[in-house]
């Protein structure tokens, strides 16, 4: 493959997958607490299903065994204003910080051990 083929193919968005111990009570969390929407869910009870916030989405999948293994960085932008939102949600929040490899940003653990750093560019 050539390195113009390369430039030219946009690549849109990612979707992590992080596995649970019940998909219900993660959807619950994402949702409520991280304010994502549902976007899809399989199976009654669920044992698939996907949230959604703007153009990031997160795969949900019932595996006990995988449970809490997942990690995901997700820019956004307005870190210090989306810290806040979850503060107003009771979200356990890591300290939101300048880090040394150019972002902003702040950590959350759902509760299945899955863990996201939500960060923006830092901008001098």
């Amino acid at each position: 493959m050539s390195q113009g083929t390369v430039d030219t193919i946009p690549f849109e968005s990612v979707s992590p997958v992080f596995h649970v111990l019940n998909v219900a009570t993660a959807l619950a969390f994402y949702c409520e607490s991280l304010g994502f929407a549902l976007a899809w869910k399989w199976g009654e009870p669920a044992t698939q299903a996907s949230v959604c916030r703007g153009r990031v989405s997160i795969s949900l999948a019932l595996d006990p065994r995988k449970a809490g293994t997942g990690e995901a960085y997700i820019e956004v932008g307005g870190i210090d204003d989306y810290h806040s939102e979850l503060a107003t949600r009771g979200v356990a929040l890591g300290e939101v910080a300048d880090r040394p490899y150019g972002m902003r940003d702040s950590a959350v653990t759902d509760r299945n051990g899955n863990r996201i750093v939500f960060g923006q560019a830092i901008t001098r």
